[in-house]
């Protein structure tokens, strides 16, 4: 199921921003969007690749 964020939150290890789309079980998209955490994606939104961390020094 693909989702849009609504407000950031943990989900594998990592964070997803709001704003940021996307994917789940379906189950658990559920029950994102009814404690509104995220909302169906539209269509042509794509998944974002995580984001890498670089360290410094």
């Amino acid at each position: 199921m693909k989702l849009k964020a609504l407000r950031p939150f943990y989900k594998d290890g990592g964070v997803i921003l709001d704003g940021e789309t996307f994917e789940t079980e379906e189950q658990h998209g559920r029950e994102l969007i009814t404690r509104q955490i995220a909302e169906p994606a539209e269509e042509d939104d794509k998944p974002e690749q995580k984001r890498r961390v670089k360290k410094e020094g």
